[in-house]
């Protein structure tokens, strides 16, 4: 046999005692990609996995904020309804104040026009009364005067004094 040619001299058995080391090696590095390859797809599964925690967690999150949401919105609703309750309230009071103020201000018109009346009618009791003194008086003193005449016609030193 040539060695220079060692391919050449090398028959087919030749080659496939070679092949064996070969094929094992192949076999080595399929079964090392095979469990790159596993590593890999677990790897992918667990960021996956990791990906959907995440979402359903930002899924819940969005619902919460949804939620928290409507509950704000229905407090506002409430909140606004109280304000204006209350700002119905106030305007309730304020006509009920602008009319205190008002039957306040006709009492007191009514009692100055009572005062007035009773003050009136004060000064006509009086004069009513002056009237009457004057008219009893008068009246008193034309009989006094009729008395002493009377008596000094009939005794004549009974009217001296």
């Amino acid at each position: 046999m040539n060695e220079d040619r060692p391919a050449e001299n090398e028959g087919p058995r030749d080659q496939l005692r070679g092949e064996p080391e070969a094929l094992e090696e192949l076999r080595r590095e399929r079964d090392q990609e095979r469990q790159q390859a596993a590593a890999r797809l677990d790897e992918l599964r667990q960021r996956a996995e990791a990906a959907e925690t995440r979402v359903a967690e930002l899924e819940e999150l969005g619902r919460e904020r949804v939620q928290e949401r409507q509950q704000a919105a229905a407090r506002l609703d409430e909140l606004r309804q109280r304000a204006e309750a209350a700002e119905t309230g106030v305007a309730e009071v304020e006509v009920l104040r602008r009319e205190r103020v008002q039957e306040r201000q006709q009492a007191a018109a009514r009692l100055d026009e009572l005062r007035q009346r009773a003050e009136a009618a004060d000064t006509r009791v009086a004069e009513l009364e002056a009237e009457i003194g004057e008219g009893i008086l008068g009246r008193l003193r034309a009989l006094c005067e009729a008395v002493r005449s009377t008596l000094q016609a009939h005794w004549p030193g009974a009217a001296g004094h």
